[in-house]
């Protein structure tokens, strides 16, 4: 009696351990729940890793402020909306009108004042470059430097101005949502009979 009930533990001891050793080692505490798409299986610690996507959200800008650094001082408007990569462009603008300024306004000067030397004007001389001019080409000369500074001065006034309102523009859209969250749906609807095409933002 006794043998036989042992060989039935027995028995049922071995099959106990036959059936662990053939559980995988991970069935108790790490078990994956598998998605399968295509040719491709995503598991659920693979997606749980990445975590959820972080959305950053520019701060506000008040453009009332925008428009008076900018108006301050060039540029300021730029940093004050964080658009640093702006202010190589403003400055540079800047930097070529006003060598282009201070040039013109150099030979401006020197034709004037050959100028004057030429038709005698008390206090004035001729110009060494100048010396073979007749009073008719360095009036043209004369005329030419003086258009070319006025066009630069021009050009810094127009930079000055476009920097402010780029200030103020970029100011009013800082709170615009440009993410690629953006989306929009057409849809048809009937309102007392007529017939129309609706867009949703």
């Amino acid at each position: 009696m006794l043998p036989g009930i042992f060989l039935c533990l027995a028995t049922a001891f071995m099959a106990q351990a036959q059936r662990t050793g053939n559980m995988p080692a991970d069935s108790s505490n790490t078990r994956k729940d598998t998605v399968k798409t295509g040719n491709m299986v995503i598991t659920a610690d693979t997606v749980a890793a990445k975590g959820p996507k972080i959305k950053k959200i520019r701060p506000p800008r008040d453009p009332v402020k925008a428009t008076w650094m900018a108006v301050g001082l060039p540029g300021l408007g730029q940093i004050y909306n964080r658009r640093y990569w702006k202010l190589p462009i403003v400055y540079g603008a800047f930097a070529g009108a006003s060598y282009f300024l201070a040039t013109n306004q150099i030979n401006f000067a020197r034709a004037r004042n050959s100028y004057r030397g030429k038709i005698l004007i008390p206090g004035y001389t001729v110009h060494p470059d100048y010396a073979n001019y007749s009073k008719e080409q360095i009036a043209t000369e004369r005329d030419y430097y003086r258009r070319n500074r006025d066009i630069a001065i021009g050009v810094m006034a127009g930079v000055y101005l476009l920097q402010i309102v780029d200030a103020v523009v970029d100011a009013h859209l800082s709170t615009f949502d440009v993410s690629n969250d953006l989306s929009f749906q057409v849809r048809p609807y009937t309102s007392y009979g007529n017939v129309g095409v609706q867009l949703r933002f």
